[in-house]
């Protein structure tokens, strides 16, 4: 299983369900569920349970939204140190696909 983002310049970014998962879960932190609710639900498993998000369509601000709470999330996900992960090798295969989904963010 799968999970993946495709940007509005037609490229996609897919990892495994754990990584697409774990990646949303830092997210997720900073994307306020009151003041966003369609962003928060689509990077939820309950309600997106595809686990695939299409940038074009979330709106402007949510999409700003978006980037930058997986930049920030990057920087918990770092901090983090792969607490919460069964093995070393697993943390750092993760922070590594997690930086290849920055850099395919429009700057």
């Amino acid at each position: 299983m799968s999970g993946g983002i495709a940007f509005k310049s037609g490229e996609s970014w897919i990892a495994a369900t754990w990584v697409f998962s774990s990646i949303m879960d830092f997210a997720r932190e900073y994307i306020s569920k009151k003041l966003y609710p369609n962003l928060y639900s689509v990077t939820t498993w309950e309600e997106n349970p595809i686990h695939f998000i299409l940038i074009e369509e979330l709106s402007k601000d949510e999409e700003r939204i978006f980037y930058d709470s997986l930049k920030k999330g990057f920087e918990d996900a770092v901090k983090n140190d792969g607490e919460g992960f069964a093995d070393r090798t697993y943390y750092l295969n993760f922070i590594e696909r997690y930086k290849e989904l920055l850099e395919m963010l429009p700057s």
